[in-house]
């Protein structure tokens, strides 16, 4: 209420945190330009604008923004559901109508409790202040270190590709080893960059965004790209048998065998039907573009052609066709496998009478009774799944 009552006596008139128009009055009034959107011409007003801008008024708006969506986002939805204290969130343990994630990765609904903020040094430990442990206890946050970067590794040693033992030696030696300074060096490159390229091959990212987010040329991100794969090559590699495993068999294995599916098609070339993504199991759009032979399912579930009972040939690759999407793969596999080491950790926890209050993807809080409770959570997540390199939490 005191930064609007500012900003109203800045501005000579009340502003609508969240209404362009209101925001664009203000401007209007302080001689400050602002930029249109593209179609309709109308003021636009995105966070990054208001965020960076230097002058004092809308940097207040910012602020006054940040502070609004905390209560409405944050505090009213956490109060509406609280029961006695507590806060009973929907959890959902895989992609549903609902909700979900098709990685296996938790989501949280009524509330989202992922999304408590935790960055912004102000009203982060306002927002979390608001959870606290059981009585006589202490809160506690046990969480992977680097899970997803030790998964790549683990996968990489598993199909012994080049370059990667040097990742294997430095984790043996120190399980505190920082993979994206380990592979800055083996790269040459900055370790920012090296982290920006990692997680975005990680995570599926193309070329284009990946220079975007690198924030530099073309030229000097194919100049880093090259580096980088030359010097690191496992990471291509295995990005390459996942997209393969994929294609070949539509689907993938996570770390404990639970499969990701690939079941749709998409056109190899582009033209009309670019971006018109094919349920495999899609009999009449298969039939529309059928012109030959008779069409049957194999034993997997596949569209075939029984060509003259000779030879059976798979329908979308001769068509022009294949399976979309599967540069998710590697994504698919490591985040895949990453939620099915925390579930097998919160698996082995409930068995020794260890309940956590919540899961952040690789993090696990629980109210802790003891040093000795602390480690024992401790020694279960590090060996809740082994893998090829040591694991840290």
């Amino acid at each position: 209420e005191m930064l609007l009552q500012q900003i109203k006596k800045e501005c000579n008139q009340e502003v609508q945190l969240w209404a362009a128009a209101s925001i664009a009055k203000a401007f209007d009034n302080l001689n400050l330009e602002y930029e249109l959107t593209a179609k309709t011409k109308t003021p636009s007003f995105t966070k990054n604008f208001i965020t960076n801008h230097k002058h004092p008024v809308v940097q207040m708006i910012a602020e006054a923004r940040k502070i609004n969506k905390v209560r409405t986002t944050f505090i009213d939805t956490i109060i509406d559901h609280e029961h006695c204290g507590r806060i009973h969130a929907g959890i959902n343990q895989i992609r549903s109508d609902d909700g979900g994630t098709v990685t296996g990765r938790f989501s949280y609904s009524n509330p989202n409790l992922q999304q408590i903020p935790a960055r912004d040094p102000v009203t982060g430990p306002m927002i979390r202040s608001l959870f606290i442990p059981e009585e006589n206890c202490r809160w506690g946050c046990f969480d992977y270190s680097q899970q997803e970067p030790r998964l790549v590794a683990h996968y990489a040693l598993r199909y012994e590709l080049p370059s990667v033992n040097t990742i294997a030696d430095s984790y043996d030696s120190d399980p505190s080893t920082d993979f994206h300074k380990i592979v800055a060096e083996m790269a040459e490159i900055p370790r920012t960059e090296a982290k920006t390229i990692n997680l975005g091959l990680f995570y599926g990212m193309g070329k284009a965004k990946l220079q975007a987010e690198l924030g530099v040329t073309k030229d000097k991100a194919d100049e880093l790209f090259d580096k980088y794969h030359s010097k690191v090559p496992f990471v291509k590699q295995l990005m390459n048998k996942a997209m393969g495993a994929a294609e070949d068999k539509g689907q993938i294995k996570t770390l404990l065998g639970r499969r990701c599916r690939f079941p749709k098609y998409e056109p190899i070339l582009k033209g009309t039907d670019w971006g018109k993504y094919v349920p495999a199991e899609d009999e009449e759009r298969m039939l529309q573009l059928q012109n030959m032979g008779e069409w049957l399912k194999d034993d997997d579930g596949e569209f075939i052609l029984d060509d003259k009972k000779q030879k059976k040939k798979n329908y979308w690759h001769n068509n022009g066709h294949r399976r979309a999407f599967t540069y998710k793969s590697l994504n698919k596999l490591i985040q895949g496998s990453a939620a099915d080491m925390t579930k097998q950790a919160m698996v082995k926890l409930h068995k020794e009478g260890i309940l956590a209050h919540i899961q952040v993807h690789d993090e696990l809080d629980f109210s802790i009774e003891s040093q000795q409770q602390a480690d024992k959570i401790k020694d279960i997540m590090i060996h809740a799944v082994d893998l090829e390199v040591p694991n840290k939490v």
